[in-house]
C-alpha cells in the first residue's frame, strides 16, 4: 500500500497535511513516512474455542523512542490537526487492505471502528469505504462498523447512518456501551448486531456485585433487542470465568490475546488461551450447579418449615403465627402472606438485625401486590421462586418464595418467605 498522502478512494482529491506545521508524531507525517500499521486483536468463542473476529487497530511508532503510539492518541493528534474525517477513513482502508491480503480464518469477521464524529463530512463519504470493501473482495457481511453511539453529536444522523451501512450488508457494534455517554435509548433506536460491554464494566466484574449485575443488565438488554453480546478488554482469568457464566460468550482482551500485526499469529495465541481455560469453566459450571442445587434443598426446607407452622393457624391467630415462625425459622430475611387476591393480609415480619436504610419500607397489611413476581407467578402452581433482587422490605438480596397453602379454618392464602441470597451452604 502507498502511504503518500491521506488521500480518497478512487482518485478522488487529495488531502494536504502539509498546509500547517505538525510534529513528527502526528497523523500527517506518520502516514508520508509509512509508520502507520495495523494490528489485529482476536475476539473469540469461549462456547467452541475458535475466532469470531478480528478487531483492526490503527498504531504507529514514535521515530525518536520506539514506543508505540496508541490509537486514542494519533486521534486525538487528528482532531487537534483538523484531519479526523481524512484519518479515520485512511485507517479504515488500511485495515481492510492488511485483512484482505493476510493468513486468517476463513469465515473470521472484521471488525473496523468508525468515528461518529465524522458522520457527513465530506472527506468520510461512506461511498468510499464501501469501494474499498469491494475493491478488497471481503463480503459486508463480515465487517463489522463499529460505532460511538455517545459520541454522535445527532442521533438522527447516526441512525441514518446505521440504517444505510445494514442496507449494504454491513453488521453494526455499539463500542464500549456501558459508561460514558452510553443511553438505552439510543441503542434501541441504533439496533445494533453487536453490543461491546465496555471495559470498565468488564474489569473487577468478579468481585464487584455492582459491576457484575451492570454486566448482566447490559446483557439482557442486547439480547432482548436481538444484538450478540461481547464483554472487551477482558484480563483477569476470574472475571472471563464470571461473565460466562451469565451467559456471555465472545470475549477480546490481554488475558487471550494482544493486538498482532499478523492475524494468523494472534488467532493462534488466542485460540490456545481459551482452550487452556475451558477447564476453569466446565469446573465452574459443575461447581455452580452443586450450588444451586444445594440452595434450592436449603430454601425448600425453610419454606417447608415455615408452611408447616402456619398451616395450623386461622385467619385470626395468622398474624401471631406469623411472626412466631420468623423466630422460629433460622434463614429467613422476611415473611408475610396474602390472600387469594394478592392483598397483604399480616405485617411484613423482619427478623431483627442488620441496618435498615430509610429508602426500603416493608409493606404493610392491606397492600396489594397482585402485580409482583411472587403473586403473578403462582397462576400456574401451587409454589414460586423469584430471580435474586433487592428486597423493598430489607434493602437486601434476597430470593422470595410464595407458596398456596389452606389454614386450619379452611382459607387460602399465599405465605412469602424472603430468604437472603447469599447463605453460608457449608450450614445445611
Amino acid at each position: 500500500m502507498t502511504y503518500t498522502h491521506m488521500n480518497a478512494d478512487d482518485g478522488d482529491r487529495a488531502d494536504t497535511p502539509n498546509e500547517r506545521p505538525v510534529r513528527e508524531t502526528s497523523p500527517p507525517v506518520v502516514v508520508q513516512r509509512g509508520q502507520l500499521r495495523t494490528d489485529f486483536q482476536p475476539i473469540v468463542s469461549m462456547r467452541t474455542g475458535t475466532t469470531w473476529g478480528v478487531e483492526a487497530l490503527s498504531r504507529a511508532k514514535d521515530p525518536k523512542t520506539g514506543v508505540t503510539i496508541p490509537p486514542l492518541a494519533l486521534f486525538a493528534d487528528a482532531e487537534r490537526a483538523g484531519l479526523l474525517p481524512q484519518f479515520d477513513r485512511f485507517c479504515r482502508r488500511h485495515a481492510i487492505e492488511r485483512f484482505a491480503e493476510s493468513n486468517k480464518p476463513h469465515d473470521a469477521l472484521l471488525t473496523l471502528n468508525w468515528d461518529t464524529r465524522t458522520l457527513g463530512a465530506a472527506d468520510n463519504d461512506p461511498k468510499q469505504f464501501v469501494r474499498a470493501v469491494k475493491r478488497s473482495e471481503i463480503a459486508p457481511e463480515r465487517v463489522v462498523i463499529e460505532v460511538l453511539e455517545g459520541r454522535a453529536p445527532n442521533l438522527d444522523a447516526l441512525v441514518r447512518f446505521v440504517e444505510d451501512r445494514k442496507a449494504e450488508g454491513f453488521l453494526i457494534a455499539v463500542d464500549d456501551y456501558g459508561t460514558g455517554h452510553s443511553n438505552p435509548e439510543r441503542l434501541v433506536r441504533i439496533e445494533p448486531d453487536i453490543v461491546k460491554i465496555d471495559r470498565a464494566l468488564v474489569h473487577g466484574a468478579a468481585s464487584s456485585v455492582p459491576r457484575r449485575e451492570a454486566c448482566r443488565s447490559v446483557a439482557e438488554l442486547a439480547r432482548a433487542i436481538g444484538a450478540v453480546v461481547i464483554a472487551e478488554g477482558v484480563e483477569r482469568d476470574q472475571d472471563l470465568v464470571e461473565l460466562s457464566m451469565m451467559g456471555i460468550d465472545l470475549f477480546q482482551g490481554f488475558l487471550l490475546a494482544r493486538p498482532n500485526a499478523e492475524i494468523a499469529a494472534g488467532t493462534s495465541q488466542a485460540e490456545l488461551a481459551v482452550a487452556a481455560r475451558r477447564p476453569l469453566l466446565r469446573s465452574r459450571a459443575d461447581l455452580e450447579l452443586d450450588r444451586r442445587r444445594r440452595l434450592r434443598k436449603r430454601h425448600d426446607r425453610i419454606v417447608s418449615l415455615v408452611v408447616g407452622r402456619l398451616v395450623r393457624a386461622s385467619l385470626g391467630t395468622l398474624e401471631l403465627a406469623t411472626a412466631d415462625a420468623l423466630d422460629a425459622v433460622n434463614g429467613l430475611e422476611a415473611l408475610y402472606v396474602l390472600d387469594e387476591n394478592g392483598i397483604q393480609l399480616t405485617s411484613t415480619w423482619l427478623r431483627a438485625d442488620g441496618p435498615r436504610k430509610a429508602s426500603f419500607r416493608p409493606a404493610v397489611a392491606g397492600t396489594d401486590l397482585a402485580l409482583k413476581d411472587y403473586f403473578l407467578g403462582l397462576a400456574d402452581g401451587s409454589t414460586y421462586s423469584t430471580r435474586p433482587y433487592v428486597s423493598m422490605a430489607s434493602g437486601r438480596m434476597a430470593v422470595t418464595y410464595s407458596r398456596r397453602i389452606q389454614l386450619s379454618g379452611g382459607a387460602v392464602v399465599i405465605v412469602c418467605c424472603d430468604i437472603p441470597n447469599t447463605i453460608d451452604l457449608r450450614v445445611i
